[in-house]
C-alpha cells in the first residue's frame, strides 16, 4: 500500500516535467501577407475584382476609399505595357475597377493581419518586393517608416523588408504611392509580393499536443490508482 503512495505522486511529477519541456518555441510564418491580387489560396483574383485583403485608405479628392480592384489581364493597358505582367503569384491592384486613368496624387494601400497572443512580436521579420506606378513615397508597419527601396517604378521589382516594429494583436501594413501628373492615360497601381516572413511562437505543434495528451493521461491514471490505494 505505502509503495504505491510513493509512487504516484512520482510519476506526477515526471509527466509534468515531460509536458513542460515539450512546450518548446518555433519559428513560423506569419499568417495574413497576402500579395497583391489573390484569393485565400494563393491564386489570381479575376480582372477587375474586388481584392479582399488590401484596402485604399487614402486618394485624392473624388475617390472612394475602401476598396482595391485587380487591373485587367496582361496584353491590356496598362499590364505588360508599360507595367510588369500580371502572374500566377500576384496581380496588379488599382483604386477603382478601371486601370484606364486616374487623378495625379498619393494612394495608400493597407493590409491588416494578426500577431497571436502565443507568437513573440518583437521577433517578427518579412521580405518582399513591390513596383508601383509612379513610384512609392513610404512604407509604414503600424505607422512606424521602413526603408523605402529607391528607384521604385512600374516595370522594375524593388526589394524590401523589416525585422522590427510588429506588435501584438492587430497589425497594418501600408504602401503610399505617388501618381504624377499626365495627359489622358495616366493609370496608378500597387504590385507587391512577400518573399519570406517568420515569427517565434511557442504553441505545440500536432505531435508535441500528442505527447501533452499522454502526459496528463499518466497524470489522471496515477491519480486514481493513489485515491483507490486511500481508499483500501
Amino acid at each position: 500500500m505505502r509503495l504505491l503512495t510513493v509512487i504516484a505522486p512520482a510519476l506526477v511529477a515526471t509527466s509534468l516535467t515531460f509536458s513542460a519541456g515539450a512546450m518548446a518555441a518555433q519559428t513560423v510564418q506569419i499568417t495574413g501577407l497576402y500579395n497583391t491580387g489573390v484569393d485565400a489560396l494563393g491564386s489570381p483574383i479575376a480582372d477587375n475584382a474586388v481584392d479582399a485583403h488590401w484596402s485604399l485608405t487614402a486618394a485624392p479628392v473624388g475617390y472612394t476609399l475602401g476598396n482595391t480592384y485587380a487591373a485587367p489581364v496582361n496584353g491590356v493597358f496598362p499590364v505588360n505595357g508599360p507595367w510588369l505582367s500580371n502572374t500566377a503569384v500576384s496581380r496588379w491592384l488599382t483604386p477603382t475597377d478601371s486601370a484606364a486613368n486616374h487623378a495625379p496624387g498619393q494612394y495608400s494601400y493597407t493590409l491588416s493581419f494578426v500577431v497571436t497572443p502565443s507568437q513573440l512580436a518583437s521577433t517578427g521579420f518579412f521580405t518582399g518586393r513591390l513596383a508601383a506606378d509612379n513610384s512609392v513615397t513610404s512604407i509604414l508597419l503600424n505607422q512606424t517608416a521602413l526603408t523605402v527601396p529607391g528607384g521604385t517604378n512600374f516595370n522594375v521589382w524593388s526589394n524590401f523588408g523589416t525585422t522590427s516594429g510588429f506588435v501584438a494583436g492587430l497589425n497594418t501594413l501600408t504602401i503610399n504611392t505617388l501618381n504624377d501628373a499626365g495627359s489622358s492615360g495616366n493609370p496608378t497601381g500597387l504590385r507587391l509580393e512577400f518573399l519570406s516572413s517568420g515569427i517565434t511562437d511557442s504553441v505545440p505543434e500536432p505531435a508535441t499536443w500528442a505527447m501533452l495528451v499522454i502526459g496528463f493521461g499518466l497524470v489522471g491514471a496515477s491519480l486514481r490508482r493513489r485515491k483507490a490505494v486511500l481508499a483500501a
